[in-house]
């Protein structure tokens, strides 16, 4: 956690629609229960790490309701952590507390497919430009520095196109400034060429924790997380099934009318002008 962070471990109990929310709120503030002790060892294990934790026990008619509502009413909340156990597939994805929440907080959202965190030395995070991209990567710095590991931040090129990769490194390089306001000396960078970017990814992955470890990949939503089918999009989603280490996947807020006009421009940009003849392949070099 950031120095000037604070954070709150909440418990969400669901209340069928006889009860009132008001007298199950009092009956859980005023009885001892299992939920308490649980909050209880949460704060009590964020406190010997020095980290203080306020605990919230709240009743509500469904879990993802409670967690939004609990969100809008306290107000400048900057992220929701939540966690999934097992695979992505559509009939878990869809309808669940977790996808509601990541498509309805108005606050940036991560979520954690865990297959334990132990020591966190080495961080992966793999990059486009886009808004997710950056958080995740102001999240992965955030994690390895605060837990005295590496970053490696990641690009993953197309196979067949012609690169040039010293611009491509420029350009990574350039990104981790812009968002970290420096560069790191615990920063890394690589560029790697596959004809499948969630394959690039996971070669990577593998690649470092063979040699080095790699503890944790980070990693941003892609443009189709607002599909209910997925929780942060294909490529995410297939990163956080087929990786050898735990995967923390993020999604940045936006209000919609932006999030909307950012896709409909990338898309806009992608499709050739039927206006402009095609471009005559440069002559070779020599």
């Amino acid at each position: 956690a950031r120095e000037e962070s604070t954070l709150a471990a909440l418990f969400v109990v669901e209340i069928p629609t006889a009860t009132p929310l008001e007298l199950a709120q009092d009956i859980l503030d005023r009885q001892e229960n299992g939920r308490k002790a649980l909050l209880k060892r949460v704060a009590d294990c964020a406190y010997e790490q020095g980290v203080p934790v306020r605990t919230l026990l709240r009743a509500a008619r469904g879990v993802s309701s409670g967690i939004l509502g609990v969100a809008e009413a306290r107000g400048g909340v900057g992220l929701i952590l939540m966690g999934w156990r097992g695979q992505l597939t559509t009939q878990r994805v869809r309808g669940s507390v977790v996808k509601d929440v990541v498509y309805g907080a108005r606050c940036d959202v991560a979520v954690l497919r865990d297959r334990g965190v132990g020591d966190i030395k080495h961080v992966l995070v793999p990059v486009g430009g886009g808004p997710h991209a950056r958080l995740a990567l102001r999240l992965a710095w955030d994690v390895a520095r605060v837990e005295k590991g590496s970053l490696t931040v990641l690009r993953i090129l197309p196979a067949g196109d012609r690169v040039d990769m010293e611009v491509e490194m420029d350009v990574l390089r350039q990104l981790v400034e812009d968002v970290l306001g420096e560069i790191p000396r615990e920063v890394g960078f690589s560029l790697k060429r596959n004809a499948s970017v969630v394959e690039g990814i996971l070669a990577e992955a593998t690649q470092s924790t063979e040699q080095a470890g790699c503890d944790l990949i980070v990693i941003g939503a892609s443009e189709e997380w607002f599909l209910k089918s997925l929780l942060f999009g294909s490529i995410p989603d297939q990163v956080a099934d087929g990786a050898p280490c735990s995967v923390l996947m993020v999604r940045k807020y936006e209000p919609a009318a932006v999030s909307w006009l950012r896709r409909i421009i990338k898309r806009s940009s992608l499709r050739p002008s039927p206006t402009t003849p095609p471009a005559r392949p440069a002559p070779a070099a020599g």
